[in-house]
Parts: C-alpha cells; sequence; structure tokens
C-alpha cells in the first residue's frame, strides 16, 4: 500500500505483513512433555473364555462313569488280578510214584499246637522244623520250634533202624525227660517233646519188614 503525503514526496511504502511477523514473536502454546512422549493407547481385545468340558452323565451305579469326548466311548474292561499263591504251594512235592519215597513210620501230634495231624518219615534223614520246605514240616504256631533243621529222624535201611538226632541249634529236644545230645536210638512209641509240641514216634519198617524185601 502506498500513501502519499503533499504532493511531490516520494511515496512511502508499509512494511509488509510477513517483516512485521518477523520483527514480533509468535506465541505458540507449549505441548506437555508427558503428552508428547506417551505412546497412543492401543485397545487390546479380551480372551476368549477357555472351552469348558462336557460334563459325565450322572449314574447310579459305583462304577467311575464313562467321559464324553465328542461321543460316547467304551467303560475300560476290568483287570483280572492273579489270585495269592498259597502257602501250601511252597511244600515239598511229592513223588509221582510213591514207590520213589515209600513211608517208612510215623511222628503224630499228640499235644500241642496242630494235635491230630500225621507225618510220614521217608528214608534217609528227615528233617524237623516249621518251614513248608522240611520234610517233617510242623507249620501249626509253636514258635518254640525252630524254622529249619530243628531235629533230624533218620531211617537207614541197611540197619533197618531209625535215629534221632538234635539240628544243632538253640532249642533242645527231650526224649523221655531228657535232653537228645547225640544220636539215640528209637524203637517205636517213643514221645519227642519240641518246645510245646510232643510227637509220638511210630515206625513201620524195622528187623521184621522193609520195601527192600
Amino acid at each position: 500500500m502506498i500513501f502519499r503525503r503533499g504532493g511531490g514526496k516520494p511515496p512511502v511504502e508499509a512494511p509488509q505483513d510477513e517483516e512485521i511477523t518477523r520483527r514480533v514473536p509468535r506465541f505458540v502454546e507449549p505441548r506437555p512433555a508427558a503428552e508428547a512422549s506417551i505412546p497412543p493407547r492401543q485397545v487390546v481385545p479380551p480372551a476368549p473364555p477357555p472351552a469348558r468340558e462336557p460334563a459325565a452323565p450322572e449314574t447310579d451305579s459305583d462304577e467311575p462313569a464313562t467321559r464324553l469326548v465328542g461321543r460316547m466311548t467304551r467303560r475300560p474292561e476290568p483287570i483280572a488280578e492273579a489270585p495269592p499263591v498259597p502257602a501250601a504251594a511252597t511244600a515239598p512235592v511229592p513223588a509221582a510214584n510213591p514207590a520213589d519215597d515209600p513211608v517208612v513210620g510215623w511222628l503224630v501230634v499228640v499235644d500241642g499246637p496242630g494235635r491230630g495231624a500225621s507225618l510220614a518219615l521217608g528214608y534217609g534223614m528227615n528233617q524237623i522244623g516249621r518251614h513248608t520246605d522240611q520234610k517233617i514240616s510242623l507249620p501249626f504256631g509253636d514258635e518254640q520250634i525252630s524254622r529249619s533243621g530243628h531235629a533230624a529222624l533218620t531211617y537207614d535201611p541197611v540197619s533197618r533202624k531209625f535215629f534221632l538226632t538234635h539240628g544243632g541249634g538253640r532249642n533242645l529236644i527231650y526224649v523221655a525227660g531228657a535232653p537228645i545230645l547225640a544220636p539215640t536210638e528209637l524203637v517205636g512209641g517213643e514221645d519227642i517233646l519240641m518246645g510245646r509240641t510232643r510227637l509220638r514216634f511210630v515206625p513201620f519198617c524195622g528187623p521184621s519188614f522193609d520195601w527192600q524185601d
């Protein structure tokens, strides 16, 4: 814009808006530092709830209910348990042919646990004890009898005689009230005391008969 004053004076040019702006400092509203440093908030969608397994059907029986997984499944078959092995299975197995181990006499329980039982004697040495692996087994509950080798009753087919010997343990055996400390011949009818058990010896073989005749 040009202003004229008087007649011949040169025109005076007014300062442009750009120069005025350059001379007068512009006021800019400062931006908060916290607002400038905080990134825009991101909205995270909520996670979907976990899928629930179908509930098992109710049943009135004591057996566990079959689970449903998409379709009905078969109830597992119960596993049959093996029956327990009886203690008698560990006892010595008798000979298939009785002639291989013939009876030469008996010991009969006349007093104490197992009263009324009879046990057969065979050729050679017959070990006496509570365990079932003994030739003469006395598993009737008399804890004063050794598990194995409490005593031995031997039949000698050459002399056709019976001999009673101690097994070597701390538990003693008695015949006619006397302890047996050395091999003692038995002729028949003797009572043998072992712990609380009394055994009567009944011979079958002897001078008048033997299976070798």
